[in-house]
């Protein structure tokens, strides 16, 4: 009887057992990806809860949810105008899309570290910077939208296309070699004091100018008052010549006499002249 119950117990563990290696349970953001003797099923299972026969069937998961990979390494690249530029602590934020989970289990090995590799990475950020000139290649506004873009080209050459999605790509530290760096510095410097230079000129033509047209309005400003004076003068002249007749000129030699006659001088070249009182001959009459 005990024996019994001994293999009673056994037959129900080795079904309780073979009931959980059933199930399988896909969690949420996964794909499930159903291998049947060692091959691959195409259409992903979705999350939740899956049936499998035990040693003929396995469920695997690949994570469909957003994940980052880190590149510590330094990368080397140049601009457009064949700038030496280096960056490094790059961050790739992508995802696996779900429908092509099977896919990525069955043909890319190591999927999980191998997916994005350095070399892949490398390739997209040369691509990139060499699009850009020096000034430009720097910026991250400019170079990390640019670099995504050419990573999802890569990628979908690789997997094709809506296998894997790049969404963002991230690059925390970036500069020129110190050659490039000193070189700018010493422009800028140049720059300023060429930038400076032209402020001072630009101020004393100004402050020349300046002057040079208050003379020019103080001169304007004296000949109109010259000529304002000499049309004023003429304008008086004028109406003193219009005014003057033969009666005022008579009024004004009476109101200057003072009741005097002149004398007059009569004779010849040969002789000696004789000098009469004008007053005489008045009285003589």
């Amino acid at each position: 009887m005990k024996k019994k119950l001994v293999i009673a117990a056994v037959i129900v563990v080795a079904v309780i057992l073979l009931a959980l290696m059933s199930i399988k349970i896909v969690p949420t953001g996964y794909s499930g990806v159903q291998i049947t003797l060692g091959q691959v099923k195409k259409e992903p299972l979705k999350e939740g809860f899956h049936f499998m026969i035990p040693f003929i069937n396995s469920i695997e998961t690949v994570n469909n949810k957003q994940q980052d990979i880190v590149l510590d390494s330094t990368i080397w690249c140049e601009s457009s105008d064949k700038v030496q530029v280096y960056m490094s602590n790059i961050s790739v934020t992508y995802q696996i899309s779900p429908a092509r989970s099977a896919w990525i289990y069955a043909n890319v090995t190591d999927y999980e570290r191998s997916l994005l590799s350095h070399s892949i990475i490398s390739s997209a950020l040369k691509s990139s910077t060499i699009e850009l000139p020096a000034e430009k290649v720097t910026s991250r506004a400019a170079l990390e939208p640019l670099a995504r873009e050419y990573l999802q080209n890569v990628v979908n050459e690789k997997y094709g296309e809506d296998t894997v999605l790049i969404i963002r790509v991230t690059i925390n530290d970036m500069n020129f070699e110190d050659s490039y760096n000193t070189a700018i510095s010493e422009k800028t410097i140049a720059q300023q004091r060429y930038e400076t230079a032209q402020i001072e000129n630009k101020t004393i033509i100004e402050k020349a100018e300046a002057d040079a047209k208050a003379s020019e309005i103080a001169a304007e400003g004296r000949a109109n008052a010259l000529v304002t004076e000499a049309k004023a003068q003429a304008e008086a002249n004028r109406i003193l010549a219009e005014s003057i007749t033969e009666n005022t000129l008579k009024q004004s030699f009476y109101d200057k006499w003072d009741g005097a006659l002149p004398r007059i001088m009569t004779g010849s070249e040969s002789g000696p002249g004789l000098v009469t009182d004008i007053n005489d001959i008045i009285d003589g009459e």
